[in-house]
């Protein structure tokens, strides 16, 4: 569980200061490369970063608290609090290791008056950055600090999820019905059982198992595909939630049982799928399945 505590800028820059990296008597530009060395040595390529941005007056979506999650599908950037994804442009504003070296490295060889970092004694990833390049400016002052570094939390889940996904494409199973549940905190439409029909790997009918009744289509997306399922976990991932909890078919490979905790913290924002069973269609309109797993 990552605790993210909210200190005044200031003082967290302070606490930052007291990590001790690259000697600080060197050039900055030798620390820099020193530093950049390290952290490559490591071999680190797939982590979490807990960040905070500050800034003089700009919106509070560019000062924010993030989890920044590094893997091999890319970057993606969510919001430290509730796991919700920041969107562009102010995504961008938030780098991973990467970026931060490069942001270092463009202020220091573009002569910005005022850089001050500091480096993580062990990996040499930045712990904090501030940048000032009009000193006697008022709010053009921005800067980094680092809570944690996170590595590979979730490297296992994704390397299962990518052999439990290749296994389910072997399967080729186009025309399937699902009978899934899906409990939340949310609205009566978005939770129970639900009979849903795929033909050519196309959702075409949602029905609740109960009544017969079909969804109303604003609720339809939350009851996915099998396909859709692999990429619900797929995300959670990505937004580095907390707790992930999947089972997978023994032969076919699909999820069967998947459990989302963005934020153990907070409240009402977990989300949990059930698959009852799965019944290929060979021909004709499918009946109704029963409630028992079936392949």
């Amino acid at each position: 569980m990552r605790v993210v505590v909210h200190l005044p800028w200031l003082t967290l820059l302070a606490v930052a200061c007291s990590v001790s990296g690259p000697d600080r008597g060197a050039d900055p530009l030798a620390r820099l490369d020193l530093a950049r060395r390290q952290w490559q040595s490591s071999g680190v390529s797939e982590y979490e970063l807990a960040m905070r941005r500050s800034c003089g007056e700009c919106p509070p979506a560019a000062a924010s608290a993030v989890v920044v999650s590094v893997s091999a599908g890319g970057i993606a950037v969510s919001l430290a609090g509730n796991g919700e994804p920041v969107d562009p442009p102010f995504a961008e504003l938030y780098p991973d290791v990467d970026g931060l070296f490069e942001l270092i490295e463009n202020a220091l060889v573009g002569g910005v008056a005022d850089v001050q970092v500091d480096y993580d004694r062990d990996r040499g990833y930045p712990r904090s950055v501030s940048i000032d390049a009009l000193p006697d400016a008022v709010d053009d002052e921005f800067g980094y600090v680092v809570d944690d570094l996170v590595i590979g939390r979730h490297a296992e889940l994704r390397a299962e999820l990518r052999a439990q996904r290749e296994r389910w494409a072997a399967q080729r199973i186009e025309d399937y019905q699902l009978t899934l549940s899906r409990s939340c905190f949310c609205a009566p439409e978005g939770a129970g059982l639900v009979v849903l029909t795929v033909l050519d790997g196309e959702p075409v009918e949602w029905l609740y198992f109960l009544s017969g009744d079909p969804l109303e289509p604003e609720w339809q997306a939350v009851f996915p595909t099998v396909d859709g399922l692999f990429d619900f976990v797929e995300d959670a991932i990505d937004r580095g939630a907390e707790t992930i909890e999947v089972t997978y078919d023994a032969e076919l490979g699909l999820p069967t049982h998947v459990r989302v905790d963005y934020r153990q913290a907070l409240a009402d924002e977990e989300i949990a799928y059930e698959v009852e069973k799965i019944l290929r269609i060979d021909s004709g309109e499918p009946s109704t399945p029963d409630r028992a797993v079936e392949s």
